[in-house]
């Protein structure tokens, strides 16, 4: 498999690493949770990218795009470049490690600040056609009452900007998805995208990241190589025991001569 890694100059908004890097920008992070999310964010006190969360030992652990606070609220941002079948479950995970990293030991949970999961999606997760998806909680009983657990899910699907009533959302998701600015907002995205591409530091950190994507990946698929050729050898030592029964060579040396485990071998002889 030849390995490619995609040249800075190519690198677009969408594309998860120059997306975090974009977001160091205080101003730009805050125009665009303004704008998403339709509320006022008073201020960004940092923007901690890629964090890593993994609360203990043996748990799974996630890596954010993009996790930042405001006096009163914390913002996990995910953009995703593929069709992710299992949103509303990640989001459930997220929004517990983000509740995990906020509330200190022996704190009450009133101390819970308001948390805002916004995933930002290249293609359609639910098929529904909308530009974007609200997850609300609501009582079985009486649906008109909503539970205000402090807690807000919202998916945007950028394939269905033309649908987007909000023009400064529609201007944001065309841009996103088709790489057209038009609006000063995405006109300030863009020059920032520019200037990155020709920093030198911003590139190097891409090189040295992507390259270790890279690395991991192809460990996986030389893993998934060796897996297949053992499965595949197995296949074949069954293959054969079975001819071999079939012309009546003993058991014993069956397993001696292919290296199978004689139970497997009468297993197949009773078959």
């Amino acid at each position: 498999m030849k390995r490619e890694i995609k040249p800075v100059e190519d690198l677009t908004f969408a594309d998860d690493f120059m997306f975090g890097a974009v977001m160091r920008d205080k101003e730009i992070c805050k125009g665009v949770i303004e704008r998403l999310l339709k509320i006022q964010v008073d201020h960004i006190e940092y923007p901690e990218l890629q964090k890593s969360i993994q609360p203990y030992y043996q748990s799974h652990g996630a890596r954010f795009d993009v996790y930042v606070k405001d006096s009163n609220s914390v913002f996990d941002i995910e953009i995703n470049t593929y069709r992710e079948d299992d949103v509303w479950l990640r989001t459930r995970y997220y929004q517990s490690l983000l509740d995990t990293d906020n509330l200190l030991r022996g704190e009450p949970y009133s101390k819970l600040k308001e948390s805002y999961i916004l995933f930002i999606s290249m293609e359609d997760p639910f098929k529904k056609g909308f530009s974007s998806y609200t997850a609300l909680q609501v009582l079985k009983e009486e649906p008109a009452t909503q539970i205000d657990d402090r807690t807000h899910k919202v998916v945007y699907n950028a394939s269905a900007w033309q649908s987007e009533a909000d023009l400064n959302i529609r201007n944001f998701l065309r841009y996103v998805y088709e790489n057209t600015p038009e609006d000063e907002f995405t006109d300030e995205i863009t020059r920032h995208v520019l200037k990155l591409k020709a920093d030198e530091i911003f590139k190097g950190e891409y090189r040295q990241v992507t390259i270790h994507e890279f690395d991991v990946m192809e460990k996986g698929r030389l893993e998934g190589l060796k897996t297949g050729r053992e499965e595949g050898s197995s296949e074949r030592a069954i293959l054969d025991a079975r001819n071999l029964l079939a012309n009546g060579v003993n058991p014993e040396i069956i397993a001696k001569s292919i290296g199978l485990e004689l139970e497997e071998v009468l297993k197949l002889k009773e078959d």
